[in-house]
């Protein structure tokens, strides 16, 4: 069985048990934003990455080909130590570039070979870290988190209030994120409505133990009707129950 489909089937477990012992009652219903556009003005690959457009993610592959000192340090570091990462040799294409960063990525979704390079005082480019990126919006200069519909059965054509879980990525001290759910994006489509849940981080140190979803009310500016709810969090977005 996929990682992920352990993951959902303990957090599934986790919520049940939530449920039961009354904690679900406990609910944030943020405000939500409505916003225009279909698709996230920005990605990342996660919560330390760099922004990118979309448009990122349809550039050329083989940047390791290219005669400029990002490109070469890239391929310096491929020949050399590719295999210590568990990365591919080849396929690399720019994500972002800034001064002293840039990643790259290579593969195809839903994950993608990840590495992130930094740029030394002496001018040369130095492999930082590397890893799989699974690309998510990126707003209020955060990721976005996972959501879905708490409850079975199809939700009525006049439903403005959605139950929902909020499952928290960061470390958080094994606390959910009540109090901490930021206004969720919503796009109003003629046959999907999507909505982006991101949570303000904990301040401070916290341990990383597994943290459990939160039960938050989704609240629509108009009737879902016969639309399709979608998790924005995700790049492309992804349909929920």
């Amino acid at each position: 069985m996929p990682r992920r489909s352990h993951r959902r089937i303990a957090l599934a477990a986790l919520a049940a048990t939530l449920a039961v012992a009354g904690v679900a009652a406990a609910v944030d219903a943020p405000r939500s934003v409505r916003v225009p556009y279909p698709r996230p003005a920005l990605l990342t690959c996660g919560g330390g990455g760099l922004a990118f457009p979309p448009s990122a993610l349809d550039r050329p592959r083989d940047y390791e080909r290219r005669d400029s000192a990002p490109a070469r340090a890239l391929r310096r570091f491929l020949r050399e130590e590719a295999d210590d990462v568990s990365q591919p040799r080849s396929g690399w294409f720019l994500l972002a570039r800034r001064r002293d960063r840039f990643e790259v990525a290579s593969g195809k979704p839903p994950e993608y070979g990840w590495m992130e390079f930094e740029r030394l005082g002496n001018g040369r480019w130095s492999w930082l870290r590397s890893g799989g990126c699974f690309v998510r919006t990126r707003h209020y200069g955060l990721p976005a988190v996972t959501w879905w519909r708490r409850g079975d059965g199809p939700l009525p054509a006049d439903a403005t209030r959605v139950p929902v879980f909020v499952q928290e990525d960061e470390c958080a001290s094994g606390r959910d994120a009540r109090g901490r759910i930021l206004r969720p994006l919503v796009h109003y489509g003629r046959h999907t409505v999507t909505v982006t849940y991101f949570i303000r981080p904990l301040r401070g140190a916290s341990t990383c133990q597994g943290v459990p979803p939160t039960p938050a009310v989704l609240v629509l500016d108009e009737p879902l009707g016969r639309r399709t709810l979608r998790d924005g969090g995700p790049y492309p977005p992804q349909q929920q129950r």
